[in-house]
């Protein structure tokens, strides 16, 4: 008899009262031994009740922890940054190319919001890349908080935020309606990317510049809505006012800077 058990893949067939065995496929189970220490184990068998009403398990129970580990362990360094912990953009655009399918279905629009911190290469050289490092790792949770609490998108599907490298960052969101909402939802993500932060009791001031491609106007696959993003990103951050700094974002299908 196994101690306490959590499946994690529970497809069973009742044969008949009282007697259950795996589908055609070998259950997943987690199983938690004495400890606290978790291993995954992989069995094949057939599980009996006696009179007792007592559970008995027939079958083999293989030690799976290694290579499920191995497996995750993979799929984290193949999509997501290592850095911040975000999406990387090899899952951004399998993210993003589901979340086009399903607009173009619903004749939906979808927002793809390019968002880069100013000046940055200048913070990297003047404060070390440490400071840096930690300044990425916050405006990841500042994004991604703001992304998940917009108003203007209650009723949309999650945004997806991704790293794509040094300070580049994109956001894209389904079940837009109109222009005025995701400008709404721009300069929320602005503001938050722009929030000061300390270094030594020192305050270090930021500014972000973001551009905006849609789906369709603007492209019909993740690459091109992607790319349109980022050339909104870098004209709106060339034509900043350099004395004011005014956070300032690009719509790639509206030709004045907002």
């Amino acid at each position: 008899i196994l101690p306490e058990v959590e499946m994690l893949c529970h497809r069973v067939t009742i044969i008949n009262a009282g007697r259950i065995v795996a589908t055609d496929t070998p259950s997943q189970l987690r199983q938690r031994l004495q400890g606290s220490r978790v291993v995954r184990v992989q069995l094949r068998g057939e599980l009996e009740w006696d009179v007792a009403g007592r559970g008995l398990l027939h079958g083999t129970v293989q030690d799976v922890t290694q290579r499920r580990e191995s497996e995750e362990r993979i799929h984290r360094l193949s999509n997501y940054d290592p850095l911040t912990a975000l999406p990387n953009r090899a899952l951004l655009t399998e993210s993003l190319e589901s979340a086009i399918a399903q607009a173009r279905g619903k004749r939906e629009r979808v927002a793809v919001i390019a968002v880069g911190l100013d000046r940055f290469r200048r913070i990297n050289d003047a404060y070390g890349q440490v400071f840096a490092d930690d300044l990425l790792r916050r405006t990841a949770k500042r994004l991604a908080s703001s992304a998940r609490g917009a108003e203007e998108f209650a009723e949309a599907p999650d945004p997806i935020v991704a790293r794509l490298s040094g300070d580049e960052f994109m956001v894209a969101i389904g079940g837009v309606t109109s222009a005025a909402q995701v400008e709404g939802f721009t300069r929320r993500l602005l503001k938050a990317a722009s929030r000061p932060v300390l270094r030594e009791n020192a305050r270090v001031e930021l500014s972000a510049t973001a551009g905006i491609a849609m789906f369709p106007d603007d492209g019909h696959e993740a690459g091109r809505l992607v790319q349109n993003a980022q050339a909104a990103q870098a004209k709106g951050e060339a034509l900043k006012n350099p004395v004011t700094g005014e956070d300032v974002f690009e719509m790639s299908y509206v030709k004045d800077i907002l």
